[in-house]
């Protein structure tokens, strides 16, 4: 498991949300993961540029939708479909943006 690893999200929410993005340090060693849904596009609106950073994934346009964030137990994620760790500034500020302000 690293950081910024993509993953199918395997609970219901699955239909709008169809990606997770572990967004917890990997010095953090639980058996519990920090994720962001990846959220389809026409499911959450229109994105705040600060907030959610827009990626493609498979074809599909996506939003990293923090304020849904959350925790999975690791065996759940499976393995991951893709790193987005080159995107790992944006999803920083978003994360700082979220819990700071800025």
């Amino acid at each position: 498991m690293a950081r910024f690893d993509v993953y199918r999200n395997p609970r219901r929410s699955a239909a709008q949300a169809p990606y997770l993005l572990d967004v917890q340090c990997d010095w953090v060693r639980t058996d519990l993961r920090v994720v962001v849904p990846l959220v389809r596009a026409d499911y959450h609106g229109p994105p705040m540029k600060r907030l959610n950073p827009v990626v493609e994934i498979d074809g599909q346009t996506l939003v990293m939708s923090p304020t849904e964030i959350g925790s999975l137990p690791e065996g759940q994620l499976g393995r991951p479909v893709t790193s987005l760790a080159a995107r790992r500034d944006q999803f920083v500020a978003a994360l700082d943006f979220l819990f700071q302000g800025y």
